[in-house]
């Protein structure tokens, strides 16, 4: 059921969007005002206000449909929706040389894929998705099953389906070349020294992690599951016996336990660690740590 996911979206983006933006009903329908200026008419059945830069605002359509069998009959009520900004333009998406898409479904991420990030945000197309700017222009152009901006913007860490229709991440340039194909269960980037990591632990026997280049390379391959590297240490989180952290220094073969909940990339041989509630920073080859404020 839509309708109390609607009605909360609708209180919270009412309380937290920009007070000269604000949606008003008329006549049962829906639009948005800045002060009395009508921004966005009201026709609509449901609105969701602007984002926190007042770029993007989604307006939808309500349609209700009966299924019906021997034993029950049962409506469901979908929304179809309009991204739009401040001068009411819609905006479309290219799906094949021949095909265009400008109303999408309502589903419980809608919002905040277009709120989350300041200038990019990623619509669903059925089962698709791409990412466009918060311009109206189209980034993406090929179907995925997922897409996301990784930590260098050269790239986007995308999802397609296996064979078994298992989402599998790979890594793609921004003008949609595959770099690493997508076979494996997780990525990250470390834009510094400009290496991947993959995950593929867990998905098949013998199956491995890696840290590849940008060019696509294989540079080394691990039985643990690789969580950082950079060009002198890789950082595994082992599971077994007991959940940890461990750094490996690469030339010396040099192993070292790392207390720690969760473990981030900062610069060089510097990593940020999280204890408790808090963060400190800690050098891997000297193993000093220290408070990292805010």
């Amino acid at each position: 059921m839509l309708k109390p996911f609607i009605l909360f979206f609708l209180l919270i983006h009412s309380i937290i969007g920009l007070c000269q933006y604000q949606p008003f009903v008329e006549n049962k329908k829906w639009g948005i005002k800045a002060g009395e200026k009508i921004i966005i008419s009201p026709v609509y059945d449901t609105i969701f206000n602007f984002d926190q830069n007042t770029k993007v605002c989604m307006a939808c359509f309500k349609s209700k449909s009966t299924n019906t069998n021997k034993f029950i009959k049962v409506t469901n009520t979908n929304y179809f929706c309009n991204y739009l900004n401040t001068e009411s333009k819609r905006l479309i998406i290219k799906t094949s040389e021949r095909d265009t898409c400008s109303v999408f479904q309502l589903t419980k991420n809608s919002i905040k894929h277009y709120t989350e990030n300041e200038t990019v945000f990623k619509v669903k197309i059925k089962n698709t998705m791409y990412l466009v700017n918060k311009e109206f222009e189209q980034l993406s152009f090929k179907p995925y099953f997922d897409i996301d901006l990784c930590d260098d913007p050269g790239f986007y860490v995308a999802q397609g389906l296996n064979d078994a229709d298992v989402p599998m991440f790979g890594l793609i340039t921004v003008k949609e070349e595959v770099v690493i194909p997508f076979n494996y269960s997780g990525i990250k980037i470390n834009p510094a020294d400009s290496l991947v990591m993959v995950c593929g632990t867990g998905y098949g026997a013998g199956s491995e992690d890696y840290v590849f280049n940008y060019r696509g390379k294989k540079l080394q391959s691990f039985r643990h599951h690789v969580d950082l590297a950079t060009k002198e240490y890789i950082v595994f989180k082992v599971f077994e016996p007991l959940e940890q952290y461990v750094s490996l220094r690469i030339a010396t073969k040099e192993e070292k336990k790392i207390q720690a909940d969760e473990i981030k990339y900062y610069m060089g041989n510097t990593i940020r660690l999280k204890l408790g509630a808090g963060w400190w920073l800690y050098n891997l080859e000297s193993g000093e740590k220290s408070e990292l404020k805010n």
